[in-house]
């Protein structure tokens, strides 16, 4: 297992991690998706913004871990010369995200554009990983 993550393009899992990030940003923006989906969980767009509150900043850190080990785990099955694999992680994780929502009270477009960042995620992960 060592050997995997000795082996691991620590600078694509880094760039898949930033552009991920930053686009998460911009996705989730009033610009792009972000006032349809912060209607469509229930919420406020502008006052998760601006409230400053301690379990936003929770969240982002959260986010952050997790697209951290997205990028990682997509680097590993890349390390096994799968790409069939990583579009089979990049899948997994859209039905899981798609499927949570059904079980919430999240609306189809609010669905739709978390599995739509996912995919989208996935992609700029496999590319980081091929590129760099």
């Amino acid at each position: 297992m060592e050997m995997i993550f000795i082996n691991l393009n620590w600078v694509a899992v880094a760039v898949g991690f930033i552009v991920s990030f930053v686009l998460g940003a911009l996705w989730y923006s009033p610009k792009m998706f972000g006032k349809g989906w912060a209607r469509g969980v229930g919420h406020d767009l502008d006052k998760m913004q601006n409230d400053g509150k301690g379990p936003m900043k929770f969240n982002l850190i959260m986010q952050a871990l997790t697209i951290v080990v997205y990028a990682t785990v997509i680097n590993i099955a890349l390390l096994m010369g799968s790409y069939q694999f990583v579009l089979l992680i990049i899948a997994m994780v859209m039905l899981f995200i798609k499927t949570n929502g059904l079980w919430g009270t999240k609306s189809m477009y609010a669905i739709r554009v978390e599995v739509g960042f996912v995919f989208v995620m996935g992609i700029i992960m496999l590319v980081s990983q091929i590129l760099i």
